[in-house]
């Protein structure tokens, strides 16, 4: 019975007739890993499993694309397109992907340093391998991926392509290059200290050092942006313009700048860990970019401060898309549109398959594991009142017996889930929290949904939900 006959009791004190109230939520917003739920206006957050939950898509929730392990072994600092085919820099030697066989190959093996970026400019592939060593080329990449050479007397640590010439950091000073014999250095900054990371942004090139960003716009003289910082070595790793902002980071800070003038508009973006205040999501080594989404990857984060963490940003907020294992090292992501790929390297390069027309994860789910997400706590907004819970429904898409969601509950944050019953039908199943007594009584509630799918092509989707609830102290259900 939706009806309960106590007078004076419920959250109406003068109604005779007191119903269940309901907890209805359909507004799913964008948070971070822990995630943000908009409920009412009253935003909380969840928590998804290694990324594996699609909480990115507005109004729905669904399973990821699944992680590939797509070149085990092989430790990437840097990916870049070059003609038909990824182009993976290493320890010691190049690797390529080829889209159409989805396969790895030796493009160059034997360098006597790390490949630290790669770029193609005027058809040519160049890979950097820092200040000591000469850079290598591939004349022509699509065609003959496996002929390099040096180019003999030329060093660089990064490259950039700016006003038709190739940019590149050498040691404190940025260096140009057109293909040719023209090398042109120019001197920026604090001399004691390295170019770290170089990008276009605007019409202008802006260089980040170890003390903080400096700019150009005519290729001659670098005015300051960003000073006083904390002088750190991982500063501005890989940062990358995205959507009319320069992404970067400071320390373990993720931040973004606009305008690159005297009206300058800083945001400090970092995603907070909530789980963990000690290590937090780690230090940032790289970000990558698309057309919707930041993608940041960090080092030596997670509980245990030495876990790889991959998060992207659409500018409402953060979600979670990859977790690594305890004791591997992130190194470097990126977003490849000519395999429609993302690729992150902690060790191994790993392949998230995506449209790259709208930057969506296509459906290419894991079959063998159900893929889990806490959802929001509800408390009614009366935190030390008990609660009398009766039942939650789900409005849902593609489920059935083999595309099911598993539905969890627990009390007060007892750390204890209790199975409270399977969606195995849309679009819309209720499930019971207790079929005996009517009802569970608690101060608090939160539930905890595991989607499984027999079908890499197909998922079920939580469109939303409704939770039944009596606020009160003596609760008679």
């Amino acid at each position: 019975n939706d009806f309960t006959g106590r007078i004076a009791t419920g959250p109406i004190t003068n109604s005779e007739l007191d119903t269940w109230q309901v907890n209805e939520f359909k507004s799913w917003a964008h948070g971070i890993g822990v995630e943000t739920l908009e409920a009412g206006g009253d935003p909380d957050q969840y928590v998804t499993s290694d990324g594996l939950i699609g909480a990115a898509i507005p109004k729905k929730l669904k399973l990821a694309p699944r992680w590939r392990t797509s070149d085990s072994g092989f430790q990437a600092n840097c990916f870049c397109d070059a003609g038909n085919y990824v182009f993976a820099g290493g320890a010691t030697s190049i690797r390529y992907y080829d889209p159409a066989s989805d396969t790895w190959t030796n493009a160059v093996t034997g360098l006597t340093a790390s490949v630290v970026a790669l770029e193609v400019y005027g058809g040519v592939l160049y890979a950097a391998l820092g200040d000591s060593v000469d850079m290598q080329k591939c004349a022509n990449p699509s065609s003959a991926p496996t002929t390099w050479g040096a180019v003999t007397g030329k060093k660089a640590r990064w490259f950039k392509k700016w006003k038709k010439l190739l940019w590149m950091g050498l040691g404190a000073n940025v260096v140009s290059f057109d293909n040719a014999s023209t090398w042109t250095a120019v001197s920026l900054g604090d001399p004691s200290t390295n170019a770290l990371w170089g990008a276009v942004q605007d019409t202008a090139l802006v260089v980040g050092k170890q003390e903080g960003l400096y700019l150009t716009t005519d290729a001659v003289d670098f005015a300051p942006i960003l000073q006083d910082i904390p002088e750190y070595s991982g500063n501005f790793a890989q940062m990358r313009p995205a959507q009319g902002w320069l992404y970067y980071n400071i320390l373990s800070s993720v931040q973004r700048i606009s305008g690159l003038n005297s009206s300058a508009v800083l945001q400090i973006v970092t995603p907070k860990n909530v789980l963990d205040d000690t290590y937090g999501f780690g230090i940032p080594v790289s970000v990558a970019s698309s057309s919707k989404y930041v993608w940041v990857l960090f080092n030596a984060g997670g509980v245990s401060g030495n876990q790889p963490f991959l998060a992207k940003y659409n500018q409402a907020g953060w979600h979670p898309a990859y977790w690594g294992t305890a004791g591997q090292t992130a190194y470097t992501c990126y977003f490849s549109r000519v395999a429609g790929r993302l690729f992150i390297n902690d060790g191994s390069t790993r392949a998230q398959r995506y449209l790259t027309v709208n930057d969506e994860g296509m459906a290419d789910y894991d079959v063998t594991v159900g893929q889990s997400i806490d959802l929001l706590h509800l408390d009614a907004s009366l935190t030390q009142i008990v609660k009398a819970w009766k039942d939650v429904t789900f409005v849902t898409k593609n489920c059935s017996a083999t595309k099911k969601i598993e539905v969890y509950y627990q009390s007060d944050r007892s750390g204890s889930w209790v199975l409270g019953g399977t969606i195995t039908a849309s679009p819309q199943q209720t499930i019971a929290f207790d079929v005996t007594n009517g009802a569970i009584q608690a101060k608090d509630l939160q539930l905890r949904a595991v989607v499984y799918t027999d079908s890499a092509t197909v998922s079920p989707e939580i469109i939303g939900m409704f939770v039944k609830y009596l606020p009160r102290p003596d609760s008679i259900y």
